[in-house]
This record gives C-alpha cells, sequence and structure tokens, in this order.
C-alpha cells in the first residue's frame, strides 16, 4: 500500500489551504474535506503526475503523512 499525504500552505486556515484533487485530474486549494470524487490525500506519484513533486521539500507547504488506521 502507498503512503499518502495531506498537503497545505503553511499559515493559510484549513479552509482554504489543503491541496485537492476531483477525479484525479483538476487540482485546486480549498478545505480538508474528502467527498466521493474529491481527495485531499495523495501518493507521492499522483503528486509528481499532476506537477506537485516539489511540495516535499518546499518551506511554503506543509505535507502531513495520512495515519493508518
Amino acid at each position: 500500500q502507498y503512503k499518502k499525504y495531506l498537503v497545505q500552505l503553511r499559515g493559510v486556515k484549513c479552509a482554504t489551504g489543503v491541496l485537492k484533487c476531483i477525479s484525479n485530474r483538476v487540482w485546486y486549494m480549498g478545505d480538508d474535506i474528502e467527498y466521493e470524487n474529491i481527495k485531499v490525500y495523495h501518493t507521492k506519484e499522483e503528486l509528481e503526475a499532476g506537477g506537485f513533486g516539489e511540495v516535499f521539500d518546499n518551506p511554503m507547504f506543509e505535507v502531513v503523512e495520512e495515519e493508518n488506521e
């Protein structure tokens, strides 16, 4: 199983600062709520394919690994 990550802009409230993806195609910043076709947790491969691979090394972003239950 792949690790998944939540990506947030540092210093921005969750209501607008979380990287989201609709149907694995459209990326935008929004709240931290997931819906059926809108994800807030992404694999490293998904982030890289979407052009967001550098969030792991960018101080503007906080990357949080999903907790496994």
